[in-house]
This record gives C-alpha cells, sequence and structure tokens, in this order.
C-alpha cells in the first residue's frame, strides 16, 4: 500500500532514505568467521556476495540475534547492530546522523525508530513494529 501526501496542490516529496533504511536494516551483513558467533552452528556466514567489491559491508548483522529465546535481552544488541549498520549514510554524506533504537512492545516484537538528521539540520523519524517470531516487518505510526 503506498500513500501520498499533499501540500497545496503539490506531492510532499521524501528524500529517498527509508528505501535505503529498510534495505539496510533487514538485508543480512555477512558475518566476520574471526568476530561473530553464528546462530545455528553452520558455515553460513550469509551477507552479499558484491561486498567482497565494496568498502563496506550492506546490511546489518541483526540476523546473528533472531535464534535468542527472548527479545529481552538483546533490544540494546539490535539498536547497536543497526545503528552501526546505517553509519554509511553518514560516511556518504547523505545524512548528518543516524540513530536506530527499539523498544520492545510485547514478548515477540520490537518497535524501531530511525532518527535522522539531514545535511540542512531537519530531523526525520522512520518507525517500524518488527515481530521477532515471525520476522515480519511493518511500517509504524
Amino acid at each position: 500500500m503506498a500513500t501520498i501526501s499533499l501540500s497545496g496542490n503539490d506531492l510532499i516529496r521524501d528524500p529517498g532514505l527509508e528505501t535505503a533504511i529498510v534495505i539496510t536494516l533487514f538485508t543480512d551483513q555477512r558475518a566476520d568467521p574471526n568476530v561473530d558467533t553464528l546462530p545455528d552452528n553452520t558455515q553460513d556466514y550469509r551477507g552479499w556476495w558484491g561486498d567482497q567489491f565494496d568498502k563496506f559491508s550492506l546490511g546489518s548483522k541483526a540476523w546473528l540475534l533472531y535464534r535468542s529465546k527472548t527479545i529481552n535481552d538483546i533490544e540494546n544488541e539490535v539498536s547497536r547492530s543497526f545503528t552501526d549498520a546505517l553509519q554509511w549514510m553518514v560516511s556518504d554524506g547523505a545524512v548528518k546522523s543516524i540513530n536506530a533504537s527499539t523498544v520492545r512492545s510485547d514478548m515477540d516484537t520490537l518497535l524501531i525508530t530511525v532518527t535522522v538528521e539531514e545535511p540542512d539540520g531537519q530531523q526525520r523519524f522512520y518507525k517500524y513494529s518488527f515481530n521477532w517470531e515471525a520476522e515480519e516487518l511493518k511500517r509504524g505510526e
């Protein structure tokens, strides 16, 4: 479902960050065999094969936490993983700063807020609801 917003007789334009944010947060970044512990004892480090040709890895390492029994103990780790993954946007100059925070809303759901400070100082907020058990993402209010 798409939403179109108007200001007078003109469309309100999105700066195009939301797609980059969602891809970054919910694409599996390749695990580092020297640092990361795989959750399923396989040798599948996931990630995108093209990362070997670029200066950064696409995605986040939140997938390493999916096998956790509960989100109680890992809420801060997910926030840190998401914030770290989004830092490429600062390095590339697309945003001045970016931060992801999470709050548990029930046993299986994290509410995610991504706060972006654009180069002109304007702040934007992107909100999502992520069901940990079902691995289902919904846009928040």
